[in-house]
């Protein structure tokens, strides 16, 4: 099994995890611990609360083109921010595990990318439990269809579209790099081994399926795509292995 697999090449367990708990038990509890990224990263929560302030002042700085409806959900919004006509286009999709945050909470990130000619779409997606993965999946690429049209009117280059996510959305802008409007793609600390999160108790409210998780193995080998991780992410195996079945390179950061 690709959960058993993940378990073995990893540090194995602490004795806090298994006392008293059945071998099958500690396993799955293991997992969980594995796929944690916020408690790998201890100063998260006063990280995010700065990002959540900045990203206010950019939504207040660039409120023409806030909250584009793509599709019939409510999620289901982009935010677009122009640096200018014909200007090439970064399509960035937002973490939290497929079931929290939001697209408002990264817009601090277009400031850079604004100040060097780079427009950015900040993608919104529907949230487990309230659907399922590939819901979620297919809604993404909604999203991307949606800009390859209108990108036109709002000012963005459509031949120069460049998708990029973090975690759960490292996991979407991968599944989506089959969209013949894209150019490349960058997922940061994506998370690409999904099977192992059908057993997974915090997984669960977010709808994770078998069919779900098989999922990503259908997209390697489509645009130049990397794939960045940080040094303390748990999930580490999860993008070598991924990277095993591409050609595309891969850093750590």
């Amino acid at each position: 099994m690709q959960g058993q697999l993940l378990i073995e090449r990893l540090p194995g367990p602490s004795a806090g995890d298994s006392d008293g708990l059945e071998p099958q038990r500690v396993g799955v509890l293991f997992c969980c611990k594995l796929y944690n990224n916020s408690a790998a990263v201890p100063e998260s929560g006063a990280m995010f609360k700065e990002w959540l302030v900045r990203s206010e002042k950019v939504r207040a700085d660039h409120p023409e083109h806030l909250d584009l409806a793509y599709g019939p959900r409510p999620r289901d919004k982009i935010d677009y921010f122009s640096a200018g006509q014909d200007t090439p286009v970064l399509v960035f999709i937002h973490g939290g595990f497929w079931q929290m945050r939001s697209k408002n909470d990264f817009a601090f990130l277009a400031e850079s990318f604004l100040s060097s000619g780079i427009s950015v779409a900040m993608v919104g997606y529907p949230l487990g439990p309230d659907v399922t993965m590939d819901e979620i999946v297919a809604d993404t690429h909604a999203a991307i269809r949606y800009l390859a049209a209108e990108l036109p009117k709002l000012g963005g280059d459509p031949r120069r579209v460049v998708v990029s996510g973090w975690s759960s959305g490292g996991h979407l802008a991968t599944m989506v790099l089959d969209e013949p409007s894209l150019r490349a793609g960058l997922s940061i600390s994506g998370i690409f081994e999904l099977e192992p999160l059908v057993t997974c108790r915090r997984a669960r409210s977010s709808s994770i399926c078998s069919r779900g998780a098989r999922s990503c193995r259908r997209c390697a080998g489509r645009p130049p795509t990397m794939r960045a991780r940080g040094a303390r992410r748990p999930c580490r195996c999860s993008t070598q292995r991924f990277r095993a079945r591409t050609t595309t390179p891969s850093c750590t950061a």
